[in-house]
């Protein structure tokens, strides 16, 4: 049985693995609430938008996330699951903020984990994606003080693209609705994607003829009456089924976006090429 996690005790391990105090003191505290929040529940399945903020290495680096929870039940279901599983009895004690409502229907807290004087905040931000299937990756960590395995689900979003790009770009505008544009924007504006996984789930869903025109087409779109007015009544209506108000993204904005990142990759697609290039979200280009 290990010795129990003390400021002593994080100093010698500290030393030991050559890795700052501060950044094992937080690591330690995050694999906890993962470990805590992330175990199977039958009301609401957690799934994290990205786990680039968890292991060794990440904590050398000092990677500072937040820890975004995608999940498919309500709101009020998933907040209830949330302060249930981290509240309840366990080696370290945890606070929970209220909720900050976020422009886009989130939910944003602070998790304070508390081990003896010292204190580390953690930002947790829930976000529903109501009837919008997650396209999810299943994966195992073993923890630095944990001996039990944590198997979790974390979000995949090139498979998410690769739908919608599908969709967007086969039915074009007879497509059923506007979200995908929406969640495609969504993903390429806050995630880092391997474009060669796009191309390869592309070669694995898509059924219609390979027209390389089609981004050329859609791209016309931005300044398309018809395409832009559905834009704005797909925001609209949002905002009346959430009552959260959201920032609505200019239709020409996003349609550059998005084509900036399609032509590459249907290009590759239809020319039966491999795809090298690495999306960065914070440039809007590959990489």
């Amino acid at each position: 049985m290990r010795e129990a996690v003390t400021k002593q005790w994080l100093k010698e391990k500290s030393k030991e693995m050559q890795l700052p105090f501060a950044e094992l003191l937080k690591g330690i505290l995050l694999e906890d609430l993962l470990y805590k929040i992330l175990c199977e529940d039958r009301a609401v399945q957690f799934v994290l938008e990205t786990d680039a903020m968890i292991g060794e290495e990440a904590y050398r680096k000092g990677v500072d996330l937040p820890i975004r929870l995608l999940f498919r039940s309500k709101m009020e279901i998933a907040e209830t699951s949330l302060q249930e599983k981290l509240l309840a009895e366990g080696e370290f004690e945890w606070e929970l903020s209220e909720a900050i409502a976020g422009e886009d229907g989130s939910r944003r807290f602070v998790a304070t984990g508390h081990v003896e004087d010292m204190r580390v905040p953690l930002i947790l931000q829930l976000e529903s994606k109501g009837e919008h299937p997650i396209y999810m990756d299943l994966r195992s960590y073993r923890g630095l003080i944990h001996k039990d395995t944590l198997d979790y689900r974390v979000c995949a979003p090139e498979l998410e693209l690769a739908d919608c790009i599908c969709r967007i770009l086969s039915h074009l505008e007879l497509i059923s609705g506007m979200d995908y544009y929406d969640h495609a924007y969504q993903i390429i504006d806050r995630n880092a994607v391997d474009g060669r996984r796009v191309v390869e789930e592309l070669h694995r869903i898509w059924t219609a003829p390979k027209t390389v025109s089609l981004v050329h087409t859609v791209s016309g779109y931005a300044h398309y009456t018809y395409m832009k007015k559905r834009w704005i009544s797909y925001c609209k209506n949002q905002e009346k089924n959430t009552g959260i108000h959201r920032q609505e993204i200019p239709w020409d904005e996003l349609v550059n976006k998005l084509c900036t990142f399609m032509e590459p990759i249907y290009e590759s697609f239809c020319k039966d090429e491999i795809f090298i290039g690495d999306w960065m979200p914070e440039l809007g280009r590959f990489m």
